[in-house]
């Protein structure tokens, strides 16, 4: 369409569509009720679809075509669907409920469609493992029939094995026979062999027996004189046991004494070595006070004659001189010719 075109389209208002839509409506319902005169079919009282899950609707019955069966009724369910939406254009001047139960249609058909193929996928799949079934019942039944033939095949070899076993078994009992004939001949003269050595170790064991006697006989007697020597032999410890105690009961008497002698003279030794350790401690102290005050006398005998020194030098004290001597000296001075 052109920009001329689009200018000249006019736009019906809503009202007007509504009544178009109506009068299409009810020709459809005229006509599908025509039709029912002719073709007769049952109603369905529908007002709101309500929307229903594939196992809601099938409950997984499918039949074996891969087709399930619709819940979408054909003319009857139109005609219902047409009237309801006519009278919903009459009262209401909407078909809100219409496109509502035509969406709802909509997503079951293509629920459905999908079940259809999902059924037939599987449908598919079942004829290819009746396939591979039938393939390993054919490979089954050509092994039980090969099986059957080994089983006569080595049915056969064991009848034969059999009646060779029979033969060879004969031929060994015959051969076994004999052996065991011969066998007894040699050990019957083996065993005559045997008594008669039986018969000489007896004899042997006799005399055996006899000196063993003896031999025990002589080991009781010597067994007697040996315990009389150890009774004798254990008084003889008994009574140098009780005199060894008795000597060391009085050794450790005298060890006892001993002991506390040496404690004692131990406690004495203590005491002089703790007084001359004193006495020179004491020593030690007298020598310190005497160096003290030698020391102290030999410093007041320096100071003294540095003082008298210093004194004499000085003119101090007892060691001034006199004024008299000054003025003779000085007059003695005056006298003196004077030199040339």
């Amino acid at each position: 369409m052109n920009e001329d075109e689009i200018k000249n389209t006019v736009e019906f208002p809503k009202e007007i569509s509504l009544r178009l839509l109506e009068n299409v409506i009810k020709e459809v319902v005229t006509s599908l009720e025509d039709l029912k005169q002719s073709h007769s079919w049952t109603n369905y009282d529908i007002k709101d679809l309500i929307y229903k899950s594939l196992d809601e609707r099938f409950g997984g019955l499918i039949d074996h075509d891969g087709e399930g069966t619709s819940t979408i009724p054909a003319y009857g369910f139109l005609e219902t669907i047409f009237n309801n939406l006519l009278e919903e254009l009459e009262k209401e001047q909407s078909f809100d409920k219409f496109i509502k139960n035509i969406s709802v249609l909509i997503q079951m058909d293509s629920d459905e469609k999908i079940l259809l193929e999902t059924v037939a996928n599987k449908q598919s799949e079942v004829n290819e493992l009746q396939l591979a079934i039938e393939n390993d019942k054919n490979e089954s039944v050509d092994k039980i029939v090969n099986s059957m033939e080994e089983i006569g095949r080595i049915k056969d070899e064991i009848e034969n094995l059999c009646i060779e076993s029979k033969i060879k078994l004969a031929y060994v009992k015959s051969w076994q026979n004999s052996k065991i004939e011969m066998r007894n001949v040699v050990l019957s003269s083996e065993l005559q062999k045997i008594e008669e050595k039986i018969q000489q170790y007896k004899s042997k064991i006799d005399i055996e027996n006899q000196v063993h006697g003896d031999f025990m006989k002589a080991v009781t007697e010597i067994q007697q004189e040996l315990q009389e020597q150890i009774v004798d032999w254990e008084r003889k410890y008994d009574e140098s046991m009780k005199s060894m105690t008795e000597k060391i009961n009085i050794l450790r008497e005298k060890q006892n004494e001993q002991l506390n002698e040496l404690e004692n003279l131990k406690a004495k030794h203590d005491k002089r070595k703790q007084e001359i350790q004193d006495w020179e401690k004491y020593k030690i102290e007298q020598e310190k006070i005497r160096l003290e005050k030698e020391r102290i006398n030999n410093a007041a005998i320096k100071i003294q004659a540095w003082w008298k020194g210093t004194m004499v030098r000085k003119g101090f004290g007892r060691f001034r001189k006199k004024k008299e001597k000054k003025q003779k000296k000085s007059a003695e001075k005056q006298k003196q010719p004077l030199k040339k």
